[in-house]
């Protein structure tokens, strides 16, 4: 699986992929996301009805049933498995008993976020010879419905991540705030935090992977607030590695030192004390005269005595 041969690679550290189609997803993508660590929890897996007579005539090729089956066997290899869809209301002939079997689906899946609309036929298409003659005030009313419950669900879900820590791919500055950074979370949810009072900073740490604190959820958005999680230890790059930097320094200056002190009492104290000595000498009264200098000239003169001997 293409998957597994990018997971392989050096440096890949995070495999998201932007959609899927339901009959596509094999049993084998299922098992990918239990034996790849890189692959994201987060799915784009659009169903766009609920209905299976609906699913049948936009001949999607599955049923209702399929689709949560899906969506079971993922959350059953990854628990927090975020889920997003696409949905379409109002297709011709849709009844209300239709509509309620597609909320009856998002309410029982928990979507992370979506993409709805309301139908609109194009023309060459099957569809649009559909006859249709649900009013369309009916089917804004349902997309309303359908796009307040899809916010509930995203609020509650915002909210059960602040106090939590994330791991987030730093994408870019913030769009609210120029000295922030925006990152990305697994689960596809946007976090801005504070970076570092200078802009080399910020900088530096676009593109990697790092750890917030999630602090603050905003309502009708799929935004998070948060602050650098100090610590972690897979934290990677700017100020949280400079301080397990310095932590590690601390460390290992305390494992030393006994071993420098022992080093230099058995070690170069004796040794100093004997240069010291090589050039000191007593003389008969008991005071210390300095004889360095004529010991070095005899040095100085020993090749010329051998030479002299020689000849």
């Amino acid at each position: 699986m293409l998957i597994e041969y990018v997971a392989d690679m050096p440096g890949i550290e995070r495999i998201r992929y932007v959609t899927s189609h339901p009959n596509e997803f094999t049993q084998r993508l299922i098992d990918a996301y239990g034996k790849v660590p890189q692959l994201v929890s987060h799915l784009h897996l659009p169903v766009q009805h609920g209905s299976d007579r609906i699913l049948m005539a936009m001949k999607r090729g599955y049923t209702a049933m399929e689709y949560k089956s899906i969506v079971r066997k993922l959350r059953a290899v990854r628990p927090h498995m975020a889920m997003s869809s696409d949905f379409i209301v109002g297709f011709p002939g849709e009844t209300e008993d239709d509509f309620q079997k597609l909320m009856g689906l998002i309410e029982e899946t928990g979507f992370d976020a979506s993409f709805s609309f309301i139908f609109s036929p194009r023309p060459g298409t099957p569809a649009a010879n559909l006859p249709d003659d649900t009013p369309h005030e009916v089917k804004l009313r349902r997309l309303q419905h359908l796009q307040a419950t899809v916010e509930d669900n995203v609020r509650r879900i915002s909210e059960s991540r602040v106090g939590t820590v994330q791991r987030i791919l730093v994408e870019g500055p913030s769009r609210k705030n120029a000295a922030e950074l925006m990152g990305r979370t697994e689960c596809n949810r946007i976090v801005n935090f504070a970076a570092g009072p200078t802009q080399a900073l910020r900088d530096r740490l676009v593109g990697q992977l790092i750890d917030v604190n999630i602090t603050k959820a905003f309502a009708h958005r799929v935004i998070l607030e948060g602050k650098r999680a100090v610590g972690v230890e897979y934290d990677v790059g700017g100020q949280v590695r400079q301080v397990r930097a310095r932590r590690e320094v601390i460390i290992g200056w305390l494992f030393a030192l006994p071993a420098l002190l022992i080093y230099a009492t058995f070690v170069l104290l004796p040794l100093g004390l004997s240069i010291l000595y090589s050039f000191f000498r007593w003389d008969g009264i008991g005071a210390m005269t300095w004889v360095g200098l004529r010991n070095y000239q005899t040095v100085l003169e020993v090749p010329d005595l051998l030479e002299t001997i020689v000849n």
